[in-house]
């Protein structure tokens, strides 16, 4: 096995992966899901010119295009750092992003500068960020709505699969209320089924972008008709449907919808006055990820999450600049990775689903300083405490029963972790 890593010990990481293993044992879920974007953020004295709020939509709209194909391969995640000279975006990928993701997102990123260069109208802007978008997710979006002509992977066959608008309108059948209380936003919403099957015998390459770029709009439509932000909030907030909400079907909707959604927001970001010298200049950095590791208590491989790659590499190459604060993500955080977090204390991320992925780790660091090497014992100390203390909590209220994860975040994984 060679020497440990500098901040395990062997007792060390026996009795991580050891807590970890018996956590999962109980349940795989071992805290709600959590929400911390509308958190209040103390920007007072900050040297950044990004306000919180702008840094952790870009860093969170990044990861998610750079989730470019189904899998858990590619989930990102993304930090901007604020340099004198211009504004660098780092992602990191479970595997290493590939080509094709890198050539897109600089080609996103190059069409915002020279907008912000050429003080293009934002609604100009918007539409040609969406072009971009549209190049380098378009076979994302279609994995998404699945006509039957697109190959999906096989793990993700009979795992809810099949043509979104089938399953839609499935879904709209279960849960249709009396004509007299339908929502405003029904009617569009029904009609996405037969505009989703427009696919089924479009071939032509440029017709079916044309089409996406369609229904991309139709969906961020529905998903913000009433400025809440998401169908989902929509459907929550009616006790008749409200169970609806929490449907995969649902969840499609908001993810195709904000492929157009987010190039506003970063056109409207771009475009602002406060940060055009910033944006000026926008460069890509990506990570090269850790190959998976079998540490010497385990029986699996384990790996290292995007968010966990990004956190190193700042503590590897500590910022001269004003350090980033916001881990965007392209899906919620994992139970282990939002516990790090919360223990390293330096980021906010928006979402966490709370699942424990028991082949999580983090790797050797052998560049660590004796500070740096004391602050890693300390953090994993705090988080097998943590660990062990959910584990009795598991034990007493729900003995041996394992916590079943809602559909719409058993289909983004697989047997991987």
């Amino acid at each position: 096995l060679g020497a440990m890593p500098d901040f395990w010990t062997s007792t060390l990481q026996d009795r991580f992966h050891q807590a970890v293993k018996t956590l999962h044992s109980v349940t795989d879920k071992p805290c709600d899901e959590a929400a911390y974007r509308s958190q209040p953020s103390d920007e007072d004295g900050s040297q950044h010119k990004l306000r919180f709020r702008h840094e952790l939509q870009i860093v969170d709209h990044i990861a998610y295009l750079a989730h470019s194909q189904q899998g858990v391969e590619s989930i990102s995640a993304a930090c901007v750092e604020e340099h004198t000279d211009g504004l660098v975006v780092r992602i990191a990928s479970n595997h290493t992003p590939t080509k094709e993701t890198v050539t897109g997102l600089n080609r996103i990123l190059n069409t915002i500068k020279q907008g912000v260069i050429d003080k293009r109208p934002r609604q100009i802007l918007r539409e040609q960020i969406f072009e971009d978008v549209l190049f380098l997710s378009k076979n994302r979006i279609l994995q998404r709505i699945q006509p039957p002509w697109v190959q999906m992977p096989s793990y993700f066959r009979g795992n809810g699969s099949g043509p979104l608008s089938d399953r839609l309108n499935a879904v709209l059948n279960k849960f249709e209320p009396p004509e007299s209380q339908r929502p405003d936003f029904w009617h569009p919403l029904r009609g996405m089924v037969s505009r989703f099957r427009e696919l089924d015998d479009v071939t032509d390459d440029a017709a079916v972008t044309k089409l996406l770029q369609t229904l991309s709009k139709q969906c961020a439509e529905i998903s913000h008709h009433d400025k809440s932000g998401s169908l989902e909030c929509q459907i929550k907030a009616i006790p008749t449907i409200s169970s609806l909400a929490s449907a995969r079907e649902i969840a499609e909707i908001d993810k195709i919808s904000r492929y157009y959604s987010l190039c506003d927001d970063l056109s409207r970001i771009a475009l602002s006055p406060r940060y055009r010298a910033l944006l000026k200049d926008l460069r890509l950095e990506v990570l090269t990820a850790y190959p998976a590791i079998r540490p010497r208590c385990a029986s699996k491989d384990c790996f290292v999450h995007a968010e966990v790659q990004v956190i190193l590499y700042y503590e590897q190459h500590p910022p001269n600049y004003p350090p980033p604060r916001a881990i965007g993500g392209s899906k919620s955080a994992c139970f282990l990775c939002d516990l790090l977090i919360q223990k390293v204390g330096k980021y906010r991320i928006s979402y966490t689903h709370r699942r424990l992925y028991p082949q999580w780790t983090i790797p050797a660091s052998l560049w660590m300083s004796d500070e740096q090497r004391a602050t890693f014992s300390n953090i994993v100390e705090a988080m097998i405490v943590d660990i062990e203390s959910l584990t009795e909590k598991a034990r007493a209220e729900r003995p041996i029963r394992r916590h079943q994860l809602s559909d719409r975040y058993l289909a983004d994984y697989d047997e991987y972790h």
